[in-house]
């Protein structure tokens, strides 16, 4: 979500690069994911995802590269 939020009207973008490590993990309770941006490209935007537990412990890390191009819309000559 944040990605295409970055990307703006007429752009989506698409993940390219997926990184996670699992620390530990939750056995009950909330978690909560925040997401950070560390890069934000024209092209390319990378963003931190740090998944937490109700005690505020680090359960996971994620690392996603998104690039970001036009949404092609097929225009009515482009269907035969």
């Amino acid at each position: 979500m944040a990605a295409n939020a970055h990307a703006g009207a007429g752009y989506a973008a698409y993940g390219i690069e997926l990184s996670a490590s699992h620390h530990r993990f939750g056995t009950e309770g909330l978690v909560t994911a925040t997401a950070t941006a560390l890069t934000l490209g024209r092209t390319l935007c990378t963003h931190e995802v740090v998944v937490r537990d109700d005690h505020e412990r680090r359960l996971s890390t994620v690392r996603i590269t998104n690039i970001i191009r036009p949404i092609h819309r097929p225009s009515t000559s482009d269907a035969d």
